[in-house]
């Protein structure tokens, strides 16, 4: 009777594990808003961010504004710098138009075996409808673009405003995006995501047209089962000890 009493005992804790990661809400592992309390441009480098063009290049224009971003009631989360500005400053980009850029970011890694990301966001308020957008990963020493493309609906000049552009992550497809920092840049064909963390993230622009704008690019995600069968094995020793 002890022993079925400790199997049911086990059995309704695995049950209650279950719903417990069924039920894990997704939530904000990363945001970066890019603040800046200073009156002047800032370099983009204080955000631990960059920007590369064509072949790879490293943009003339990296550039964090201190004018007021989008949205302005966000805080940062697990980026730099250690701020409490949360509503000026946005990254911007005023190079070459007809080239190709990516704004990106490795200060955090996205640990893929505790996380499963639910969405890849950001605010954008570029100067002209025509300019293209896509979320950027690297795995690995793979990058990766988003085979969905983001546009403004409207211009937005000076800063002020912006639209939030969000990739839906689990339905996402993916493009290879040949990306080596000094050496490459260039969209490839299509592909699938391999495993492994996620250690470096931004946003691809096809053939810039006008002026960038980029604010609070953020990733969400749920925590994995991943801790699950350690719990359960945790479990069944407190069982067996009661017999």
């Amino acid at each position: 009777m002890r022993i079925q009493t400790n199997v049911l005992t086990l059995f309704a804790a695995a049950i209650l594990c279950m719903l417990a990661v069924g039920h894990a809400q997704a939530g904000v592992i990363y945001r970066e808003v890019f603040p800046n309390n200073t009156a002047n441009n800032d370099a983009l480098s204080t955000d631990d961010w960059q920007i590369n063009s064509d072949a790879g290049a490293l943009a003339a224009s990296q550039v964090n504004s201190p004018t007021t971003g989008s949205p302005t009631n966000q805080s940062a989360v697990n980026s730099n710098p250690d701020s409490a500005e949360i509503s000026n400053g946005y990254a911007f980009n005023n190079d070459a138009n007809g080239v190709d850029y990516l704004i990106w970011t490795d200060e955090y890694t996205v640990d893929r075996t505790a996380y499963s990301i639910t969405s890849i966001s950001w605010y954008q308020a570029n100067e002209s409808t025509s300019d293209v957008s896509r979320a950027a990963i690297q795995i690995g020493s793979q990058w990766y673009a988003s085979s969905q493309t983001f546009q403004n609906t409207s211009a937005y000049f000076g800063g002020s405003g912006g639209e939030l552009m969000s990739l839906d992550f689990a339905s996402a497809n993916w493009l290879l995006l040949d990306f080596t920092d000094g050496s490459s840049l260039a969209l490839g064909s299509a592909a699938s995501l391999p495993g492994g963390d996620i250690t470096a993230f931004g946003v691809y622009y096809d053939s810039k047209v006008a002026r960038l704008r980029l604010d609070t690019y953020a990733i969400t995600a749920i925590p994995t089962p991943a801790a699950l069968p350690a719990g359960l094995g945790m479990l069944a020793m407190i069982a067996w000890r009661r017999r």
